[in-house]
């Protein structure tokens, strides 16, 4: 992926991501995620009935910069995409906002069932394939959306395909990666994220209450 976003990387543009991510976590503290949870554990097995902790930043991003226009690769349980929602704190909001998660499995269909497909549209399939992407541009119009969350293949040619192929299909104004820092090849895909985008790229790991495997915001467009 080329840096094509015209933002000019500068520390003004790291303080930013920094304040503005702090204050996203503060305002997702006060949003009730009880009923997000994250469902099986992937690693160690187990069910985990609770939200997990990132998902307040998740709601709280969604709050704080008022994000309308969300698709998501990797849905597992929906409770980080549910918790997204949360952060639509009005019912103008949620009128006015879409957004869409994709994954190959099919979790939790009951909780998905409490919302309209004009707020959430979920798809069942391989996010990589041509055909899946060309579904979800047409849904978002060949609009630009406000970000792209990815949380699935945590290696790096499966994140770097996701990123390329919905980052050049959506424009979002934010990219964000779920576990830079699970294993060398996360790593190596966000050492070279940095590389690309400077100080557009921002670890939230430590903000995002993400532990060891890390967390990644990437500003891609001012607005």
């Amino acid at each position: 992926m080329n840096n094509s976003s015209g933002v000019a990387p500068s520390p003004e543009v790291a303080r930013f991501l920094r304040e503005n991510c702090a204050i996203a976590r503060k305002k997702g503290e006060a949003i009730n995620l009880d009923d997000c949870c994250y469902g099986k554990i992937h690693r160690g097995g187990g069910f985990a009935e609770q939200p997990s902790n990132y998902y307040y930043f998740l709601a709280g991003i969604v709050n704080h910069f008022e994000l309308k226009r969300v698709f998501e690769v990797g849905t597992h349980y929906g409770g980080s995409i549910r918790s997204m929602i949360r952060g639509l704190t009005d019912q103008k909001s949620r009128d006015e906002s879409l957004y869409a998660t994709a994954d190959v499995t099919f979790y939790n269909a009951e909780a998905f069932g409490h919302y309209p497909d004009t707020l959430i549209r979920r798809f069942h399939g391989d996010a990589g394939a041509a055909e899946e992407v060309e579904k979800v541009k047409k849904l978002f119009g060949g609009e630009p959306i406000d970000m792209l969350y990815v949380d699935a293949i945590h290696s790096y040619d499966g994140t770097a395909l996701h990123v390329n192929l919905y980052a050049n299909a959506l424009r979002p104004r934010f990219l964000v990666l779920d576990d830079i820092h699970l294993n060398h090849e996360m790593e190596r895909l966000w050492n070279d994220m940095v590389k690309i985008f400077g100080d557009q790229a921002y670890d939230a790991t430590e903000i995002s209450g993400r532990g060891e495997s890390g967390f990644g915001v990437i500003l891609m467009r001012n607005s």
